[in-house]
């Protein structure tokens, strides 16, 4: 523990859809190649034109069919009598929620030629997303004022009414005197909610109910989970009906995340925990500190607010601790600012806060913690001997200060 831009020509583009390849434009000529409707897909399409017979009715204003391949009769109506259909009963008495898609993977395999070419850039720009995200290396603003390392991503864009979310990745980059080149892949996500329903259909009709609401309320979280389907588990593990910091923490990617890779089989009662802790108050900022904890923060006007974490203990369970004291007057005069940790304040940014070290003196120190602050054994005078103070004492006119970096494996 401690104590103490550029004008851009777009040279290759290319979209992933799902596992669908939809088109690419490449240079010099930025042609629009697409795949052509295969002769397998007009094929069939003939066959079900040919399979329709008319069947002779009464009635002049309907029009049935028969399907040949099929033992029952189905009805095909027009616009204008599905309208009347909506207006006299309001639905037409069918969930679409759980249906799964008609053109899907096995479609396309069936019905769409491949394209060799086509197959390539899908690779290519699956091989740069993964690239970007293995490294870290995503950015909010491309401004051309600081050094960039390529491959760079340009963080996750998502439209707030559809849900759609774009990642853009630029992968090489050429300068001339008046303007610059790059070719850039783009990964298009489109949210499918009858995907993400499908992975709770053994959750009881008021679970799901009230998790349905959550993917209609946040287009993020429904993008996030149709991507990402191993959160899923941490969104139900988190759900507590009428608890309002719950309803947060579901919507939260911070928190999916923790909880999916470090917890994912927790106890219901862990999570509970968690929302006890904050007691019904305002979520205002979640993230993953330096020592691998979740940290969610309290909205607070005072000079001190709540946080809990969810944190593995030395012998690696799962647990949430709460602070109710935790550091709130960073930014007022005369202040320091508030710990990486968000627990305490940080004075190692100003010189004027720490005490003028000479020679071999340190003024901010790593020990293990013993448990009490004072004695010849306690926190103070080992913090005194790695600093290399001769007493047990800190020098006069100062003190030690814990920070809130504590590691429970390593002490």
């Amino acid at each position: 523990m401690k104590m103490t831009i550029v004008k851009c020509i777009l040279v290759a583009f290319s979209f992933i859809y799902s596992s669908a390849w939809i088109g690419y434009a490449e240079h010099p000529t930025d042609s629009t190649k697409t795949r052509t409707t295969s002769q397998n897909q007009l094929n069939y399409l003939q066959q079900l034109a040919q399979y329709r017979k008319p069947l002779p009715v009464n009635n002049n204003e309907e029009t049935l069919y028969t399907i040949n391949t099929l033992p029952q009769i189905k009805k095909y109506r027009t616009f204008p009598q599905l309208d009347q259909v909506l207006e006299e009963q309001g639905s037409f008495g069918k969930s679409f929620d759980l249906l799964a898609p008609e053109f899907n993977e096995a479609y396309l395999e069936n019905y769409v030629d491949n394209k060799p070419r086509a197959d390539s850039l899908i690779a290519k720009a699956i091989r740069a997303v993964k690239a970007v995200k293995k490294l870290g290396n995503f950015v909010d603003v491309i401004t051309g004022n600081s050094p960039l390392q390529l491959p760079i991503g340009l963080s996750k864009k998502t439209d707030s009414t559809s849900g759609n979310q774009v990642e853009l990745v630029i992968t090489q980059v050429q300068f001339h005197p008046q303007y610059a080149e790059f070719k850039a892949w783009a990964k298009l996500t489109i949210p499918q909610k009858e995907k993400v329903l499908r992975l709770i259909d053994d959750a009881d009709d008021a679970t799901k109910a009230l998790l349905k609401q959550d993917l209609d309320e946040s287009a993020e979280l429904l993008t996030e989970l149709t991507q990402r389907p191993e959160l899923v588990n941490a969104w139900r593990k988190l759900f507590k009906e009428g608890d309002v910091v719950s309803g947060a923490l579901r919507k939260d990617i911070n928190t999916l995340e923790w909880v999916s890779k470090n917890a994912d089989d927790i106890a219901y009662d862990v999570a509970d925990n968690l929302l006890r802790n904050l007691n019904g108050k305002t979520v205002e900022k979640t993230f993953k500190d330096a020592q691998g904890r979740l940290v969610v923060m309290a909205e607070s006007f005072n000079f001190t607010r709540t946080v809990a974490t969810l944190e593995k203990t030395a012998i690696g369970e799962v647990k949430s601790f709460k602070y109710t004291n935790a550091y709130n007057k960073a930014g007022q005069p005369g202040k320091p600012p508030v710990s990486a940790n968000g627990l305490t304040p940080d004075f190692s940014g100003n010189p004027e806060w720490l005490y003028p070290i000479t020679g071999n003196q340190k003024n901010i120190v790593k020990i293990k913690l013993s448990g009490k602050r004072k004695g010849t054994d306690g926190d103070f005078h080992r913090a005194n001997q790695e600093a290399g103070f001769p007493t047990t004492k800190a020098p006069e006119g100062y003190t030690w200060h814990h920070m809130d970096d504590f590691d429970p494996v390593t002490g």
